[in-house]
Order: structure tokens, then C-alpha cells, then sequence
């Protein structure tokens, strides 16, 4: 009996399976690499059984992930992933949009893609959400402070730590660590945000970043320092912040993807 058997601290036996029932389980296997060909140039199959819709989910993918690529130079690693510059700092690739082609949008709308009202937006729409692999190096160290309307939840894959320093709409400044100990850290759309590697924590930090409704660059922007300033009444931590404004920041966006900057070409112009 099952009751009796749990009782006694006993499992049930389980019994094997039939050849007919490996078959059919085998059939429907389907390797990541076959689902994501744009984003997946090494196997990770076993590493991203969790990998759903562009959004790695749970820390045992995470760490599946990280001993994957143990051992692997910054540099090479983001070239495998076929990252390139972010206009925030570091690199990225674009790896979902929902229904449609990731990247070829050019961080705006697709509107044959998947779409959710968004009224109060320009354009009046946006794909329902939009992921990306992200990561810091020793030569890309700093996001710099940004705002943007759509609520963007943060996956830590591997590598060290990433910290966040983040202010809320309501004006309350925080400081978040991602990494094995705490792999999730989710920021409210209407945040102002920047982030680092933390430093002697390792050569990069790689992550997922969630977003929904899905990133549009219509709803970002950099936070000048008058913002900051105004964000941080307090001098101590204006101060201390600060060193992450981005000096000469961009409207337009376009060339990341027209003429993108590799990780290798970034690590050799880094100081």
C-alpha cells in the first residue's frame, strides 16, 4: 500500500519502462541548439531544459550554465554568444521578441509581431516582451543610469557579481547583488538604474534581462546629471554615484546594429 509504504520511510517501486514508452520520450526531445540556432553556437541542450520563450528560469539552469562555461575568457565567451555593444555599456544580443525575429527590429516595436495595447505609450502598442543576454567585462565594467517604463526582471547566468543600484518611482534608493546567492532581481518599470561588475568578483558576469511589455527604445532614456542630482538630494550619494553618468549619451541607435562593436574590438580600445 502507498500509504504504508511512505510511513516506513520505503519508495515504491517504480516499474521500467517499455521500449515503445523510451521511443516515444525520445522523439520528443528536441535540442536547444535546433530551437534557438541564432543564439546557441555551443550545446547547451542538458544547461537550458528550463529555457522557455527566451527566459531561463530557476537556478539550476543557471548553474548548469555557469559549469558549462567555466573557464571560458570573457572575450571568447561573448563572441561564441555573438554579443555586441550596448548603447548602456557592456554587450548584448537580443534573443526573444515575442513573435517576431530577434534583433531584426532594431530594439524597436515589431508590429507583425505579438502585440499588447499600450496607450499611454508612442505608437500606442508594444510586443508583449522581449529578452536578452547581457554581460559585464573587465573592459565594459558599468551600465550607466537609464529610465525605462517597462517593469525588467534580471537572471544571473554565471560569471561574478553584477550590482545594482537602482531608484523607484517613489524615490527610495536601493543597492541589489546578482549572482549565485540572490540569481533574480526584478526592477519596477519607471526605475532609474545603473549597474557594475563588482570588482575581484571575476572577469565578466553574464544574465538574462526579461522585459514587458518588450523593450522599445521609445521608452528609455539617460538620466543626466541634473536628473541625478535630483533623484540623490543627497551629496554623499550623488557623489558616489555620479561616475556612472554616461558622458556623451546617444538618441539614436541605429548603428549598434548597423555597425556593431564586437567584445574583442572593445577589449583591445579598453585602457
Amino acid at each position: 500500500r502507498v500509504g504504508a509504504t511512505h510511513a516506513q520511510g520505503r519508495e515504491s517501486p517504480r516499474r521500467p519502462r517499455s521500449r515503445a514508452q523510451v521511443a516515444y520520450l525520445a522523439s520528443r526531445r528536441t535540442p536547444a541548439s535546433s530551437l534557438f540556432p541564432h543564439i546557441m553556437p555551443f550545446p547547451l541542450d542538458s544547461a537550458l531544459a528550463g529555457f522557455a520563450a527566451g527566459v531561463v528560469v530557476g537556478g539550476a539552469v543557471a548553474a548548469a550554465v555557469l559549469r558549462a562555461t567555466r573557464g571560458r575568457r570573457a572575450v571568447a565567451y561573448a563572441e561564441q554568444l555573438r554579443l555586441i555593444a550596448h548603447p548602456e555599456g557592456g554587450f548584448f544580443l537580443e534573443t526573444y521578441r515575442a513573435g517576431s525575429v530577434p534583433m531584426a527590429s532594431k530594439g524597436q516595436t515589431d508590429p507583425s509581431g505579438a502585440l499588447v495595447p499600450a496607450p499611454d505609450r508612442t505608437g500606442g502598442q508594444r510586443n508583449c516582451m522581449t529578452s536578452i543576454y547581457y554581460m559585464l567585462t573587465k573592459s565594459s565594467p558599468v551600465q550607466y543610469w537609464a529610465n525605462n517604463r517597462s517593469d525588467h526582471v534580471h537572471y544571473w547566468h554565471g560569471g561574478g557579481h553584477l550590482v545594482y543600484h537602482v531608484v523607484a518611482p517613489d524615490g527610495r534608493l536601493s543597492r541589489h547583488v546578482l549572482g549565485p546567492e540572490c540569481p533574480q532581481v526584478v526592477v519596477q518599470g519607471g526605475s532609474f538604474k545603473c549597474a557594475e561588475l563588482e570588482e575581484g568578483s571575476g572577469e565578466y558576469v553574464l544574465l538574462g534581462e526579461a522585459v514587458g511589455p518588450g523593450f522599445d527604445f521609445r521608452d528609455f532614456a539617460f538620466v543626466t546629471a541634473a536628473e541625478l542630482s535630483a533623484l540623490l538630494p543627497d551629496l554623499a550619494d550623488f557623489k558616489r554615484l555620479s561616475r556612472f553618468l554616461k558622458e556623451r549619451p546617444e538618441s539614436s541607435f541605429d548603428d549598434y546594429y548597423n555597425r556593431p562593436t564586437m567584445p574583442s574590438a572593445a577589449s583591445a580600445t579598453a585602457p
